[in-house]
């Protein structure tokens, strides 16, 4: 099915594109869609080759299976790793939480790993973040990390007054605008809430 939708708008861009022709296309899979982009980049590309690319995001270690139930179970290895001879230039790109040492292999002219260490790109913190996850039942409370607000003595020992703290996040904003790691508009909305803050206290 993804090699048809992919095909659809290769062959038929003029209906489903209106008019527009795309130069490339690129497959992108995150978190369990990361698992299947894996699976079909080792298994079902070398004989479809609609894609010019892929972006595989947040994956486990291992990959989809091919078949499960209802039907006779396929299943993949665990670990894999995205196939050696795969001449499609594809970028695995894992968060501190998704990287896994399994998984991880060597870059070449046509495969890239980037892991993103756990930090912010805005230097005006008011808390700390943690990949390691909260307690309780399930896959989720892992993946998703834990935030632990700075107490009012934190906050008073970084920021001097309310004005400062505002200050500091503009300027910081304004750096990471500037190096594409954040969107104008989204900087406008750290501003006015910072703005709307009691920081320090």
């Amino acid at each position: 099915m993804f090699t048809q939708a992919g095909a659809a708008v290769r062959d038929q861009a003029a209906t489903l594109l209106g008019g527009l022709r795309p130069k490339r296309l690129i497959a992108s899979g995150e978190s369990q869609s990361a698992g299947r982009m894996v699976t079909y980049i080792n298994a079902i590309h070398p004989l479809a080759h609609v894609y010019q690319g892929f972006l595989v995001h947040s994956r486990g270690s291992g990959g989809s299976p091919l078949s499960q139930t209802p039907f006779a179970a396929v299943p993949t290895p665990n670990p894999a790793i995205i196939r050696t001879d795969n001449p499609t230039p594809t970028i695995v790109l894992q968060s501190e939480t998704d990287v896994n040492e399994g998984a991880r292999q060597d870059d070449s002219p046509t495969f890239r790993l980037w892991e993103m260490a756990g930090t912010s790109h805005v230097d005006a913190p008011v808390a700390v973040g943690t990949d390691q996850g909260q307690s309780g039942p399930g896959l989720i409370c892992r993946l998703v990390g834990a935030t632990f607000p700075f107490d009012a003595a934190r906050l008073a020992s970084l920021y001097k007054s309310h004005d400062q703290f505002v200050n500091m996040l503009r300027t910081a904003t304004h750096r990471a605008v500037a190096a594409g790691f954040l969107l104008a508009v989204d900087a406008r909305g750290l501003v006015a809430a910072a703005s709307q803050s009691a920081i320090p206290g």
